[in-house]
């Protein structure tokens, strides 16, 4: 098995230059919405080409965390000597009124449950790449936010679950052969809310070759704290349906037949 600090690297590599072009333009839409102005991201469904996938879940991401940082980003009033630089302070002298952000901070954590089934083999690589670049552009764009403890992130945290006839965690960074079947959807939603229910945002990323009990996940995931991004490379118009159906509690993104990136 390859030493995670190797594939982080060749794939920190591989996507370094992507910072630019369309990337940098979402970047940059990333860091105003932070600042709450005009020309930031709204939260939603992108929609493009299936090869584009790996970006549409980026920016879903990039924009529920950009949301989450602004809505819980409050401040309250403080008082604040006169600076000595600029006056002489003298016992008695008025303070100045100001501001300062309450210790309200909240943590940036992310499930990727990734399908390591047998009919995965040609393309399981693509997703643990996709899956560790997010995590860095998470960190990279946020990086200010969770520096200091005036920051609105108290840190990041990445967990990676692979699943096929069962499910089980892996440490982040590494990489999993793909065999064996596939659980029903139900049992993959069950396990999100036994197991990371409070995370911020859990990803599932498969072929979608699974049983699905529509009224069952349906009921699950009104008691699913945080959102679900579901991304397939084999359309499934009832899985689409029931994110159409959820009022945007889970999102549903078509990638290309080898989750290209």
């Amino acid at each position: 098995m390859e030493d995670s600090s190797d594939i982080w690297g060749k794939v920190i590599s591989k996507y370094k230059d992507a910072m630019s072009g369309n990337l940098g333009d979402f970047i940059k839409k990333c860091k105003s919405s932070v600042k709450g102005e005009s020309t930031g991201l709204d939260v939603g469904v992108r929609s493009g080409s299936h090869s584009d996938w790996n970006k549409t879940l980026t920016t879903n991401i990039m924009s529920y965390v950009s949301k989450r940082v602004r809505t819980r980003t409050q401040y309250e009033s403080s008082w604040r000597r006169i600076s000595r630089r600029q006056n002489t302070v003298k016992p008695g002298d008025l303070l100045m009124k100001g501001k300062k952000r309450k210790k309200d901070q909240i943590k940036v954590n992310i499930a990727f449950y990734i399908d390591c089934s047998g009919s995965m083999s040609g393309c399981i690589d693509n997703v643990f790449d996709s899956a560790i670049a997010i995590g860095e552009a998470l960190k990279k764009n946020f990086g200010r936010e969770a520096s200091g403890s005036n920051g609105a992130i108290s840190e990041f945290e990445f967990k990676t679950f692979v699943f096929n006839d069962r499910i089980h965690p892996v440490t982040w960074g590494k990489r999993y052969d793909a065999s064996g079947g596939t659980l029903p959807f139900d049992g993959i939603v069950d396990y999100i809310k036994k197991n990371t229910n409070d995370y911020l945002i859990n990803v599932i990323i498969t072929d979608a070759e699974f049983d699905i009990k529509k009224d069952v996940v349906m009921d699950m995931l009104k008691e699913v704290y945080g959102l679900i991004q579901f991304v397939t490379n084999s359309p499934n118009p009832v899985i689409k349906s029931m994110a159409t159906a959820s009022s945007g509690k889970l999102q549903y993104i078509e990638a290309d037949s080898q989750f290209s990136v």
